[in-house]
């Protein structure tokens, strides 16, 4: 009974982790410029840019429906942003269609 217990907690937390996801992002604020702080530990240790500087602000910009300065951001976003979307509403969909487990284990 205690397994099936900690599955349902377990499967109720993603299933909210999941969907704040999205919210998270678009709090960001993608209208900031390179000379603010940044996450990017590239960025920070050497000064330069990484390939993906901007794909969070770039992700904020898409959810705003800014798609020009999610192009100025990174121009991978064009590529990676409908990627990662994709394999984003791929695992939403997984989480929310499973079948529920048996309380009862063989």
């Amino acid at each position: 009974m205690a397994t099936a217990m900690n599955f349902i907690e377990k499967t109720r937390f993603y299933k909210i982790l999941f969907l704040a996801i999205p919210i998270a992002i678009w709090l960001v604020n993608y209208q900031s410029t390179d000379n603010d702080f940044s996450f990017c530990l590239f960025k920070n240790l050497f000064g330069i840019k990484c390939y993906g500087c901007g794909l969070t602000r770039g992700l904020s910009a898409m959810l705003h429906v800014d798609f020009n300065r999610m192009y100025e951001l990174n121009k991978l976003n064009i590529i990676t942003i409908p990627l990662l979307s994709f394999l984003y509403v791929k695992e939403v969909y997984k989480l929310f269609s499973k079948q529920k487990k048996s309380a009862i284990i063989p």
